[in-house]
């Protein structure tokens, strides 16, 4: 089971400073995620240059598109997106330990992310659900 989403600064500071505001709209543009096994640094780390992917292949084609879409209430905005599955194809997957969210805008910036604790590793036709349908992200 993966941990909360744990934004990282950089996203922080944009939502604080407003820089988001003409240039992130969470219900129309494109939020994206991709698998990593390098550790992330919620401080230093501010655009998916700085935060190395897993190399593609063995059924991961990534980033992927959470085909997001946002809602506000009373303030709060809450993005969900559709379900993604990665299946494994006829050679290990991995290992992955962080599935990173950015949104796909000019410069990519990274948003947050989710830690499973350990490496991951899928064999051969194991499959990895991504569950979007409830809030992946909120912002107040």
């Amino acid at each position: 089971m993966a941990t909360p989403l744990t934004k990282f600064n950089s996203f922080n500071r944009r939502m604080a400073n407003g820089d988001f505001r003409d240039c992130l709209n969470a219900d129309t543009d494109t939020l994206r995620v991709y698998l990593s096994n390098a550790a992330p640094d919620v401080v230093s780390m501010v655009t998916k240059a700085d935060l190395a992917e897993i190399p593609f292949g063995n059924g991961y084609t990534a980033p992927i598109d959470t085909q997001n879409a946002a809602t506000n209430s009373n303030g709060t905005i809450n993005v969900v997106g559709a379900d993604i599955v990665i299946t494994a194809g006829p050679a290990a997957l991995g290992p992955f330990q962080y599935v990173v969210l950015f949104a796909d805008i000019l410069d990519q910036p990274l948003v947050g992310y989710w830690s499973y604790g350990m490496p991951l590793t899928l064999q051969p036709g194991e499959k990895f659900t991504l569950d979007f349908t409830t809030a992946m992200l909120s912002v107040q």
